[in-house]
């Protein structure tokens, strides 16, 4: 049976959203976006909060309201408001700026006598704590703009992630219960992560393991043996070199250069 994956129905927006800022297909674009947005509120009874059948890993989720995919359905309305009007999309593409307050209400939990981000929760005071090497959307939450890179919650939700205490962390890498070893992912997240705080000597460190980890065309792998660098699944999976790709090109003076510059 098919399932309801909410961060599948935002890429496609956001890719949209390139092509527009280009101006050249931008009704069509216009169009097709107000269809998707269509669908898209179709699954929530309150235009904050979103359900999804599926972690971004393709996996069952315990708790419906999943947290990477709110940041990245919060950026993609960030986008939208920079592109497009309201009286365009005829949907209130500020909202973004009142969703922060909410998803920090929603998703703020305590683990070990630290306030962290959840993974999930069911708005009920449910929380499910983890984190996977698909959920991108959490570390970049500083360059997108949604909290500062200094902010403590971030910093212990970062922590946690890279922790023994998340049921997703492997020998010493970041990877997903739905391949249960590190991933390339991982290291990709953690490279970004390094880039976030200007911490040069870890993600030299980070950087090593991902050259191990490649194949002989340079592909990276899903996941990988952390003592031999065999590969555990799929010997080429594209997404962390697209990841990688990003973490590489990212400055390291990113508040005022680049992309990302304030």
């Amino acid at each position: 049976s098919s399932a309801y994956q909410l961060d599948q129905q935002l890429f496609p927006i956001l890719t949209l959203l390139e092509l527009s800022s280009f101006g050249i297909t931008r009704e069509e674009d216009l169009r097709h976006i107000k269809d998707m947005l269509h669908s898209l509120f179709h699954y929530t009874t309150n235009h904050t909060t979103f359900p999804t059948d599926e972690t971004p890993a393709d996996d069952d989720i315990p708790l419906n309201f999943h947290f990477s995919s709110h940041i990245l359905l919060w950026y993609v309305f960030k986008r939208l408001d920079a592109v497009f009007s309201e009286e365009e999309l005829m949907y209130p593409v500020d909202m973004y700026e009142t969703l922060k307050e909410e998803y920090n209400k929603l998703f703020i939990t305590e683990h070990n006598g630290k306030q962290i981000y959840s993974y999930a929760t069911d708005g009920a005071g449910n929380h499910y704590i983890y984190h996977d090497a698909n959920d991108i959307p959490l570390v970049m939450m500083p360059l997108w703009g949604f909290c500062d890179k200094d902010d403590p919650i971030w910093r212990n939700t970062i922590d946690f992630a890279f922790s023994d205490s998340n049921p997703g962390f492997y020998d010493g890498v970041l990877g997903s219960v739905h391949t249960p070893a590190p991933w390339a992912l991982g290291d990709a997240q953690e490279l970004i992560f390094c880039k976030v705080i200007g911490d040069r000597e870890r993600y030299q460190r980070v950087w090593e393991r991902v050259e191990k980890a490649a194949q002989w065309d340079g592909a990276l792998p899903e996941a990988y043996d952390a003592q031999t660098y065999e590969v555990v699944s799929r010997h080429w999976f594209a997404w962390p070199n697209a990841m990688v790709a990003i973490a590489d090109g990212i400055a390291w003076e990113w508040e005022t250069e680049g992309e990302y510059a304030r």
